[in-house]
């Protein structure tokens, strides 16, 4: 159903149905974890997307990075960081 309603708006008797996903609470937490990290990727336009079970995707320069928990995801921004500083 998730699928069909990416694709196309769902219709039943011509009106719009709409499917969300029914997540558990520790679920939901694990992803307002990235909040400040996305904050701070939107700030320098760099994309991002939280997919669930909580894994955060960035693209920058052409590539993806899956980043399975907030604290990779800071370790991994902050050397990117320090890279792009010392060149």
């Amino acid at each position: 159903m998730l699928k069909a309603q990416g694709e196309k708006e769902v219709k039943i008797r011509g009106q719009t149905i709409r499917f969300v996903q029914d997540l558990p609470a520790k679920l939901r937490e694990r992803g307002k974890e990235y909040l400040l990290i996305r904050q701070a990727l939107d700030k320098h336009e760099i994309k991002s997307l939280l997919r669930y079970p909580s894994v955060l995707w960035v693209w920058k320069e052409g590539r993806r990075w899956n980043l399975q928990s907030a604290d990779e995801a800071l370790t991994k921004l902050k050397e990117a960081h320090s890279k792009a500083c010392n060149l």
